[in-house]
């Protein structure tokens, strides 16, 4: 059994940030190059279900700004309390339901 003496050196620590570095910008210029296509179906009414009351107010503006984009796609935010909720979640799904 050989016990190897391994040291980060400075080389390798640079080397590895600027490829971390490369790698998460690889990851925004593809989310930035990529555009929203609106729905063009007919319309449809989603529910969206969460648990933190306190993000309500956060939902909504996103929930806004999903309607700005995709007219023809309602979203019915849905507040289910955490000790309900993945229970409520599997009873929605094996009724074919979602939220």
């Amino acid at each position: 059994m050989t016990v190897r003496n391994s040291q980060l050196t400075r080389r390798s620590l640079i080397g590895a940030a600027g490829a971390a570095s490369a790698l998460a910008l690889t990851g925004r210029v593809g989310r930035a190059q990529a555009q929203a296509t609106p729905y063009a179906g007919e319309e449809v009414t989603i529910t969206y279900g969460f648990w933190d009351s306190a993000q309500e107010a956060a939902i909504e503006a996103q929930i806004e700004a999903f309607k700005a984009v995709q007219p023809n796609i309602t979203v019915e935010p849905q507040i289910v309390p955490w000790a309900d909720y993945w229970t409520q979640l599997q009873t929605a799904v094996a009724g074919g339901e979602t939220f």
